[in-house]
């Protein structure tokens, strides 16, 4: 017997945020193809902040694993910009500034 399941993301009642949709347009990050135990992510960026990512797995038995997550990165930069100067006076690197390519 099938199994059916649903998801995705819904905008609180009232908010004009951008959330993907069934006819959003996915990018892929990285490269590959999804085989058993090659995961990939796709990722849809709003335009307003927000980046919406979706990691798809297959298992040894044919059994889809699908993690969501959402990033603020207006939020982030925020974030990062109200600690800049005592990170400065620590001497702490950001994660991007540690592992850049």
């Amino acid at each position: 017997h099938p199994y059916y399941a649903d998801f995705g993301w819904v905008a609180a009642a009232g908010s004009n945020v951008k959330v993907p949709a069934a006819d959003t347009i996915w990018t892929q990050v990285g490269s590959g193809t999804l085989g058993v135990n090659r995961p990939i992510t796709l990722s849809f960026d709003n335009g307003e902040g927000l980046v919406f990512s979706r990691e798809i797995a297959l298992s040894d038995d044919y059994v889809f694993t699908i993690k969501q997550k959402v990033e603020n990165q207006s939020q982030y930069k925020q974030y990062l910009d109200a600690l800049q100067g005592v990170r400065e006076e620590l001497g702490i690197k950001l994660k991007e500034e540690m592992y850049s390519s």
